[in-house]
């Protein structure tokens, strides 16, 4: 019942506005007249040179709608393929990058696998350094000593 209550107002405004707008589509219809009548409603009277003009504007100005809505429609169908092209390339390029990171990781893998030569390791190159630093030390402290005896 209360759904009732609210449908019918609505379709009572709605049939009065339908009738009205009726009402106006009546009296916006072209009514000749001629000089010194009354008008039958309120508003503009063009010369009919002028109306002429009017109506030629207006077809002109919907055909120039019509050109300009067609040649945005082609520009943004000519952006999108350029987008799609653009993006096609940029994911090749970047299967391309995968595909030469992984053959790049699987050499390293390889590499991991087969093991690193003993004289090729970080702490070998530090004994190394530590010993030839020591050599160094002691060479000199030896020449040194040998010059300081020969005075």
């Amino acid at each position: 019942m209360s759904k009732l209550l609210i449908l019918f107002p609505i379709v009572v405004i709605s049939h009065a506005l339908h009738v009205e707008a009726q009402e106006q589509q009546d009296t916006q219809q072209a009514q000749p007249i001629s000089k010194g009548s009354r008008a039958p409603f309120e508003g503009i009277l063009f010369p009919s040179e002028l109306a002429i003009k009017l109506g030629f504007r207006i077809e002109t100005l919907e055909k120039q709608l019509k050109l300009e809505v067609a040649r945005e429609k082609n520009l943004c169908e000519a952006n999108l393929g350029f987008a799609r092209k653009t993006a096609k390339l940029e994911l090749s390029r970047r299967e391309y990058e995968i595909e030469k990171l992984a053959e790049l990781s699987e050499r390293q893998q390889k590499q991991l696998d087969q093991g690193i030569p003993w004289h090729k390791t970080w702490s070998f190159g530090v004994i190394v350094g530590f010993i030839s630093s020591a050599v160094l030390v002691v060479g000199a402290a030896f020449i040194i000593n040998s010059l300081k005896s020969e005075d």
